[in-house]
Parts: structure tokens; C-alpha cells; sequence
């Protein structure tokens, strides 16, 4: 059974990276448990994304408005939101947060679109217990 789900697992990454949607919905109308799976493992990529566009945000406010070196990122996830991320990790969310439009990447650094703003003002409205009052 194992060996199964990780053939069927593999199969399916294919067609994701694929983009082909069709047999996207078959395998996970097929097979049930990749959906549970595959929730899960979004719902954890949006969670970490946004705790990275709020701090970027932050920095952002600090810095008034412009952009945020990554390095300035990395010491907002640590001293404001007490975790810590390599740099590595954080460059790779940045990435998929630029591609899908919440942030931009200049020579200077990073900033957050307006759709970002929504996301962090979101985030940090949600967990206003790490700073204190909720966002207006």
C-alpha cells in the first residue's frame, strides 16, 4: 500500500508541475487521501507566506515605505515575530510571493503590492497578540 501511495503521489506531482488540470481533478476525485494531503501541505505554504509578507510589511512601515534588504526580513521574523528562518527558505517564499504578485524585488531590496498589504494587514489582524494592536 506504501508503494502505491508513493507511485500515485509521484504520478500526481507530475501533472501538477504539468499543469494538466483534467487529470489533476481525476486523481484527486480518485483518490481521496492526496487531497487530505495535499490541503494540508497548502494550508502550511499560505501559513508561512504570509507570516513572510507580514514581516516584510512591517519593515516596509518601519522603513517608510521602501523597500527591505532581506536581511532586515530575516531580523523582523526573529526579534518581532520570535522565528527563525534561514536565509535560504525565506528568499524561496519571497520568490513564489513575487510570482504570485504580493511583493516586487528591486536593486534595494523588497516591497509589498497592494495585494500584499491586504495580506499582511490580514495576517497581522489575525495575530495581533505578536504585536500588540490589530492593524487599521
Amino acid at each position: 500500500m506504501v508503494l502505491k501511495k508513493k507511485k500515485i503521489r509521484e504520478e500526481f506531482q507530475e501533472y501538477f508541475k504539468s499543469g494538466n488540470e483534467a487529470m489533476i481533478k481525476k486523481m484527486l476525485l480518485d483518490h481521496l487521501w492526496l487531497l487530505e494531503e495535499w490541503e494540508d501541505k497548502m494550508d502550511t505554504n499560505v501559513q508561512e507566506q504570509s507570516l513572510i509578507i507580514a514581516a516584510l510589511g512591517v519593515m516596509n512601515d518601519e522603513n517608510g515605505g521602501n523597500p527591505v534588504p532581506l536581511e532586515d526580513i530575516l531580523y523582523c521574523l526573529r526579534s518581532d515575530f520570535k522565528e527563525k528562518k534561514e536565509e535560504p527558505e525565506v528568499r524561496e517564499i519571497l520568490s513564489a510571493c513575487e510570482t504570485l504578485g504580493y511583493c516586487e524585488k528591486n536593486d534595494q531590496g523588497y516591497k509589498l503590492t497592494q495585494e500584499g498589504e491586504k495580506i499582511c494587514d490580514d495576517y497581522l489582524n489575525s495575530h495581533e497578540e505578536l504585536l500588540g494592536d490589530p492593524i487599521e
